[in-house]
């Protein structure tokens, strides 16, 4: 045998023994990347739910004038908790800017729940500007999400 030959040999397995390795590399990161996402769409969906659910509660309660001071801000409370722990998890999860959006969207609606608490009518100005706040703040969130899912807005 040439050593010619042997040196082919040993080149043709490098190459394809490392062309294995980059295709491998490549799909275990898309794979990542994949899981990243979806993990990510679940929180995002998570988190707007919960702040949506807490925006009809607080809604609910400006509509209904006999309902007692405790109840509606017990209520109001049970309704705002569960946004707290999907917003810690966004903030160790999501980029930079999603988290921004997040907290200006929960700032926003812990204001709006107190006004609730406190008795606020719907139709007042106060509520109703702690509203546009909020669904601003909101969109802004929104956009920031579909921006890091790379999802585009038609």
């Amino acid at each position: 045998m040439e050593w010619t030959t042997l040196v082919a040999t040993v080149l043709g397995a490098v190459i394809a023994t490392g062309s294995t390795l980059l295709v491998e590399r490549g799909r275990g990161k898309r794979e990542r990347e994949d899981k990243v996402s979806a993990v990510l769409r679940d929180l995002y969906g998570e988190y707007l739910a919960a702040l949506s659910q807490a925006r009809h509660t607080f809604g609910n309660h400006t509509n209904s004038r006999g309902s007692e001071p405790s109840s509606r801000g017990r209520d109001s409370h049970d309704a705002f908790a569960p946004c707290y722990p999907l917003r810690q998890q966004l903030t160790i999860t999501a980029p930079a800017e999603t988290v921004r959006a997040s907290d200006a969207a929960f700032r926003a609606l812990r204001t709006l729940r107190d006004l609730a608490v406190a008795g606020s009518s719907k139709e007042s100005g106060e509520y109703r500007e702690a509203n546009a706040c909020f669904l601003r703040e909101l969109e802004h969130l929104h956009t920031a999400m579909r921006t890091d899912l790379g999802i585009a807005r038609d």
